[in-house]
């Protein structure tokens, strides 16, 4: 497989000369073969959902990227194809679900995208749980509608406008963080100019379709702003677009004449506090509806008024917030010998942990000018309490909810303390996160008011640096780390309500910290999983594979599968650090110019050869031979969490 070669250009050329002409060279798409299709989706094993166009595959891109397959029917017109794959390829938004490249063989036609891995709005709004609907506050679905406004709007606004045609919940995918990404370019169109789009056949799905385009067959860019109000609607409403013989767009309309809207919003969001900001949001919903095609506003307007709303939010919920800490917090006795006109407010506590004010955050971090680590879409903070270093972390808490899930697992968290943890010692509430404050390993050397240096040690960096260990103390460091892990899995038990009971790919060798004797702490900073503000199914990220110690290279394949939630996930990545602890390798390693993921190398070796361990030769010797063999069969063993530290 190559990039955008002789063949796919032909193909793209000859049968989307109309499209391809607004199309500028600078698209770079791979060019697959149906046999590397076959190979990369495991023979087509994964189904992940199918449609009238045909099916969709989870795949695995050089064994390490997980992407998905759309696989369509025998008979498609390749016009129809080829329109596809240049219309989505013109389009780069960190909100659209990236084209990675694409088949043209003879009754093989099929594109290659990232995998987006929380599914989709349709069924976040829609698929219950056992005990109800997954919980989902109003400054989450803002956030969501806001993205999926502007991402609409920016490709409205193009110098050759992009109509998508099918906006609905179903083409709306959601990454890990519920960020939303648009899908599904089947009958997406380019405009040049005033040009619209006449057809003889109206394609749309019930419930979202313009009216008006039904009638006159005329795609403009109003049509998606008329499916995006009822998106809107189901946004705030949580039902779906059609309603036995009814559609929701109508049943809105109808209860705003009579002043009864209110009675549609969903429940878990219609208090008094969000009444108004829910009132605002159906009234918007209700210009996109307009029958009128140009009362309706541009997206531009509509992710204008959706960002005004959400600022509203939250500064009503910012002012919540000292009222809502009050009565969770302690302060310390106090002093009766402290004349009371010079008394200062105390500390605040909960339990064990220090409740840190705005002022106590901006010294620890001096004004959050130290940078602990830069991931995707975070940045943690390095900064000192005393003479301790700790790590500080955003999480986003935007609702009462959120808050009151926030101190239930504070309430577990100042209780279950471990050794081999890194464990939370306080935090902060701001306007519409929460800061948390976790110990370090880190050594903190202090020279009598000289800059402070921060040395950082993890076990990735250790391996990295070259810096060799006896095997006796990598296999500490191995049962240590288990330890830590089962720690982190028994809180999970203490909350029957919680999401998962894994980090999600955060069990990985850079996270787990070292001291000066080489003692490890467990740093998890997936809070949100036990938290319950993120979908639980796989943290497989979609950034930047190439990324040094990337996620993507502890990941569980059964996740990067596709399915719902594995509590052995971190079990595999557990294995993956053991295989870095006896080859003294990271889990991405370069040899012979090329990037490689050592388990996957591991696991070929295998097949391949009865002696295939590339153990470090330092810790080698014929004694320990068979035992290094028996840890690396365990690395690759898929045993029950609480059996984790036998190893």
């Amino acid at each position: 497989m190559d990039n955008i070669g002789n063949n796919l250009r032909d193909f793209l050329t000859n049968n989307g000369h109309v499209a391809l002409k607004r199309v500028g060279r600078d698209n770079v798409l791979r060019s697959f073969t149906e046999k590397e299709i076959e190979q990369l989706t495991f023979g087509y094993s994964i189904l992940l959902g199918k449609g009238g166009f045909g099916e969709v595959y989870k795949g695995m891109l050089d064994g390490i990227h997980p992407v998905a397959v759309k696989r369509y029917k025998n008979g498609i017109r390749k016009e129809e194809f080829a329109r596809e794959v240049i219309v989505h390829s013109k389009i780069s938004h960190k909100n659209v679900v990236r084209l990675l490249g694409c088949c043209t063989e003879e009754n093989a036609l099929m594109i290659v995208m990232e995998f987006i891995c929380n599914g989709n709005l349709e069924n976040l709004l829609h698929s219950s749980k056992p005990n109800g609907h997954f919980p989902l506050p109003l400054g989450k679905r803002l956030d969501i509608a806001i993205m999926t406004a502007e991402v609409l709007a920016h490709m409205h606004s193009a110098r050759s406008p992009i109509l998508h045609g099918d906006v609905k919940p179903g083409n709306i995918l959601l990454d890990e963080n519920l960020v939303p990404k648009i899908s599904d370019f089947g009958i997406a169109r380019l405009l040049s100019g005033d040009e619209v789009q006449h057809t003889r056949y109206i394609i749309g799905c019930r419930g979202y379709v313009d009216p008006i385009y039904c009638q006159n067959g005329i795609l403009t860019p109003k049509s998606d702003v008329y499916s995006f109000g009822v998106v809107l609607l189901e946004i705030i409403t949580r039902k779906k677009a059609i309603q036995a013989n009814s559609s929701l767009d109508q049943m809105f309309i109808e209860a705003m004449r009579v002043k009864k809207e209110r009675q549609l919003f969903d429940d878990e969001i219609a208090d008094t506090r969000n009444i108004k900001f829910l009132n605002e949001i159906g009234k918007l919903a209700a210009k996109c509806l307009n029958l009128d095609v140009t009362m309706r506003p541009e997206m531009l307007e509509v992710a204008d008024c959706l960002r005004t709303v959400r600022k509203a939010l939250n500064r009503a919920q910012g002012n919540m917030s000292q009222g809502f800490l009050s009565k969770w917090t302690r302060n310390p006795t106090p002093n009766k010998s402290i004349p009371e006109k010079q008394s200062q407010p105390g500390p605040q506590y909960f339990g064990d942990l220090k409740v840190f004010t705005g002022q106590e955050m901006n010294e620890i971090t001096t004004q959050y000018s130290m940078v602990f680590r830069k991931e995707f879409n975070e940045i943690l903070y390095n900064g000192v309490v005393g003479n301790c270093q700790v790590i500080v972390k955003d999480l986003a808490i935007s609702s009462e909810t959120e808050r009151e899930r926030f101190m239930h697992t504070m309430s577990i968290l100042c209780q279950k303390k471990h050794r081999n943890v890194a464990n939370v010692i306080g935090f902060h509430f701001k306007e519409n996160t929460c800061q948390v404050l976790y110990e370090s390993s880190s050594d903190l050397p202090l020279w009598n008011n000289e800059p402070i240096s921060f040395t950082s040690r993890n076990l990735y960096e250790t391996i990295c640096s070259g810096q060799k260990l006896p095997l006796d103390l990598r296999l500490s460091i191995a049962a240590q780390s288990a330890e830590g892990l089962l720690h982190i899995h028994s809180l999970f038990g203490e909350d029957p309500d919680s999401n998962g009971s894994d980090l999600l790919a955060n069990f990985t060798s850079a996270n787990i910290f070292l001291d000066k004797n080489f003692t490890p702490k467990v740093f998890n900073t997936n809070l949100t999983t036990f938290l319950g503000v993120s979908v639980v199914q796989q943290y497989i990220t979609s950034y930047d594979f190439y990324k040094q110690g990337s996620k993507i290279y502890y990941s569980d394949p059964m996740d990067i599968a596709g399915l719902q939630f594995n509590p052995k996930s971190d079990i595999y990545s557990f294995g993956v650090v053991l295989l870095e602890l006896i080859t003294w390798k990271p889990a991405k390693y370069f040899c012979g110019g090329k990037a490689h993921a050592l388990a996957t190398d591991i696991l070929e070796a295998y097949r391949t050869s009865s002696s295939p361990l590339d153990i470090d030769k330092e810790v080698y010797n014929e004694q320990d031979g068979f035992f290094l063999q028996e840890v690396s069969h365990s690395s690759q063993a898929r045993p029950r969490p609480d059996h984790s530290c036998q190893t």
